[in-house]
């Protein structure tokens, strides 16, 4: 359990609508009473219903309008492009497959599960 000192509940939100919730503590590396020593933690993840809770029984909250651009979308080609090899499919050998057979794969899937 945490004093009203020492712990603050903060939301994020975003253009798109979307709100994120988190909880920071204050802690000490040393002692109370040296305050170099004190430092907030990483922000970590709790519940919308957390940080309600915790604002109507008078914790300290935080509400942060972030205002983020959206992400740049960029679009991959695939790796085995037909137009790069000449226009043929080249298809890649499985790995520890000797050869085409099913006992030789099903030995080698074997061999890593007993060994």
């Amino acid at each position: 359990m945490h004093s009203k000192q020492t712990v603050k509940y903060i939301v994020e939100e975003y253009p798109s609508g979307r709100k994120l919730f988190f909880k920071q503590e204050l802690v000490t590396m040393g002692s109370w009473n040296n305050i170099e020593s004190l430092y907030w933690t990483r922000p970590r993840p709790i519940t919308e219903r957390t940080f309600q809770k915790q604002k109507k029984a008078g914790f300290p909250t935080e509400h942060r309008l972030m205002k983020n651009k959206p992400a740049d979308i960029v679009f991959l080609t695939p790796r085995n492009d037909a137009e790069e090899r000449g226009g043929k499919r080249v298809r890649r050998k499985r790995k520890g497959a000797t050869d085409g057979s099913r006992t030789a794969r099903a030995r080698w899937l074997l061999r890593g599960m007993y060994s």
